[in-house]
């Protein structure tokens, strides 16, 4: 225990501003906490840069997106500079194309110092980006309700016309007329009378 505390005295006064500081329980629970996180970095390291080669904005918020990169930061072995820019270029790409028209103009060794404005800028383009979006899908008119089938005369309507039909009944042919029966009878009558005169004239 000795040992230890004299180990985490050690540390504290290390720290800037710290040189004549006399430990206290805070300052032993960070030091534990660090020896901690150094102890099990060398584990914690591939499966973060694993975590930090997958990350992406997709559906999350710019902010908290740059909160999760941060916390890979120490197990990545990088820059500064190519944290800031792999971070922008990581955006969702409508997001990315604000903030560069803003940012592309601010030298991009200064960007990782102002992360914290460029997060906010990319919030706000992000925040816009799902309003217009839903107000797109308010402002779209109602569908027409579905109807049913197609009514009759509809559907008549949208047939060919079909040939008349021939009529199945054949109409007995007619007779001479009334008059013309007894036009013919008449004839037939008058006929007979004169042969008959004819006949008399001449045996008379």
């Amino acid at each position: 225990m000795d040992t230890l505390i004299a180990k985490a005295t050690e540390w504290l006064r290390a720290q800037p501003g710290q040189a004549e500081a006399t430990l206290y329980g805070r300052q032993l629970a960070e030091y534990y906490l660090a020896q901690l996180q150094q102890h099990f970095e060398p584990e914690k390291k591939p499966d973060y840069r694993q975590r930090y080669a997958r990350l992406a904005q997709r559906n999350v918020a710019p902010k908290a997106c740059l909160q999760e990169a941060l916390t890979y930061k120490p197990y990545l072995g990088i820059s500064d500079f190519e944290f800031a820019t792999n971070w922008v270029r990581r955006l969702d790409p409508a997001v990315n194309e604000r903030v560069l028209s803003k940012w592309g103009l601010v030298p991009q060794d200064d960007w990782f110092p102002r992360l914290s404005e460029i997060a906010h800028d990319a919030e706000t383009a992000w925040d816009n980006q799902r309003f217009a979006a839903a107000s797109a899908v308010s402002t779209q008119p109602a569908a027409a309700p579905a109807t049913g089938s197609p009514s009759a005369s509809s559907a008549a309507a949208s047939q060919p016309p079909k040939a008349a039909r021939p009529s199945s009944s054949i109409s007995a042919p007619q007779g001479p007329s009334a008059s013309s029966s007894a036009g013919a009878s008449l004839s037939t009558s008058s006929a007979k009378s004169s042969r008959a005169k004819n006949w008399c004239s001449n045996h008379g």
